[in-house]
């Protein structure tokens, strides 16, 4: 199989089209900002390299494995997209030169790009990660079916959003639907498109989060309607939360299934700093630690790691250890006031409980087990249950003076 046709490989897909963009390009006083063919150059080659495409990409890995995750302008303008962008590799490192996320680092050679090594792939199973993304994930249906994916692009853009990640759907003919699904960069952009009318040539769009479209689509059949800007349930959940206090979390991973909330409380509170919270749960591999003082936990980890050659290790395992900050720590604290709504215990709802148990006594037929004692009979009798006749000699009642042998000669 050549190169391109591994490249068709990963890049056609028969029902979606899918793109990502890395953070905000943003314009700096040196006049180096980038025209527009550039910027769709850039937003390119940081898709390719991005936090969405590039831990499912096998050719790139393997790619990225054979020369110290360098992948040369050649390959890359082998990809689909970037082909009709440009094939001139000046041009493209050129474009690439004017980024300004830091996602990408361009070789001396000038010949190849690789992921920064200062922002390695965030894991895939960070709690954090997971939820927020779900979060800031939108439906948006009233596009014109003529939109290409550069016109989507160019449309987040214009109301001063970023995506990582696009899905256009199509229709049986792979034709474009007129509706997306779009992960934005932060919450507070998702809350910025689901608050506020948003239109495309005077076409008011229908926004929603991906949450209430399963929803909608899972009630379809019984009358529900999709909600439109203001209407949206989940838009409490991205209300604007600001960090209470910054520089006071730390996340850690590569627990043992065994360690508990103590375990980390008597590692992570050595160093004379009050922990206010550990959010962490038996049985996971990795979690949270909170302080009470602001701006102290990047304190607390390098004396952790300066008393112990630079390991953080708890139970005989060693953890991965790092501040949270940035987009992140505003993340982490709109999550921890979601979770302070939610009530600890809601315990056992008994008239539910009790229709549970009536529901079995029903499906309970009299053979599959006998009464104990004429108590439990009684109990059996006296259960609300319509239309069931009880089996010959499973309830008979005998007088005491009658014989043990007459007994077993009735119930035979």
């Amino acid at each position: 199989m050549n190169l391109v046709e591994k490249d068709k490989m990963v890049e056609e897909q028969k029902d979606v089209i899918v793109a990502e963009i890395a953070p905000e390009i943003k314009e700096e006083d040196n006049g180096l900002k980038p025209s527009m063919l550039e910027a769709k150059i850039i937003r390119q080659v940081e898709y390719y390299f991005g936090n969405v495409n590039l831990w499912r990409d096998k050719f790139l890995k393997e790619k990225r494995q054979e020369d110290d995750g360098w992948v040369t302008i050649e390959c890359l303008t082998t990809f689909n997209r970037l082909q009709t962008l440009s094939m001139d590799f000046d041009e493209i490192v050129n474009a690439l030169q004017k980024s300004k996320t830091g996602l990408l680092e361009i070789h001396e050679s000038r010949t190849k790009v690789r992921r920064s090594l200062d922002k390695p792939l965030p894991d895939q199973d960070d709690p954090i990660l997971r939820k927020t993304s779900k979060m800031k994930t939108l439906y948006i249906k009233g596009f014109p079916t003529t939109h290409t994916l550069d016109d989507i692009q160019d449309f987040i853009l214009s109301h001063e959003c970023q995506n990582i990640f696009i899905k256009m759907r199509l229709d049986n003919d792979k034709k474009f639907k007129g509706s997306i699904i779009v992960e934005l960069a932060t919450l507070d952009e998702a809350k910025k498109l689901l608050d506020g009318k948003i239109k495309v040539n005077d076409q008011v769009l229908t926004v929603m989060t991906r949450e209430d479209y399963f929803k909608y689509k899972a009630e379809k059949g019984g009358g529900a309607r999709p909600h439109q800007g203001k209407e949206n349930d989940n838009k409490e959940d991205l209300k604007d939360i600001k960090p209470k206090k910054y520089g006071c979390v730390l996340h850690f991973k590569g627990a043992s299934e065994s360690t508990s909330r103590e375990d980390l409380k008597e590692i992570f509170g050595k160093h004379d700093e009050e922990i206010e919270w550990v959010d962490f749960s038996r049985g996971e591999t990795q979690g949270y630690v909170r302080f009470v003082k602001e701006n102290c936990a990047k304190t607390v980890l390098e004396a952790m790691q300066a008393a112990n050659d630079g390991k953080v290790v708890v139970k005989e395992m060693e953890l991965e250890v790092r501040l949270i900050e940035g987009i992140e720590e505003v993340n982490y604290w709109i999550l921890a006031a979601e979770e302070r709504k939610r009530p600890k215990f809601q315990g056992f709802k008994k008239k539910k409980f009790s229709k549970g148990a009536e529901g079995w006594r029903k499906r309970r037929r009299p053979w599959e087990s006998k009464p104990k004692s004429d108590s439990s009979a009684v109990k059996e009798e006296n259960t609300d249950i319509k239309d069931e006749k009880p089996a010959e000699n499973t309830h008979i009642k005998f007088e005491e003076s009658e014989t043990v042998d007459k007994k077993s000669k009735v119930e035979a």
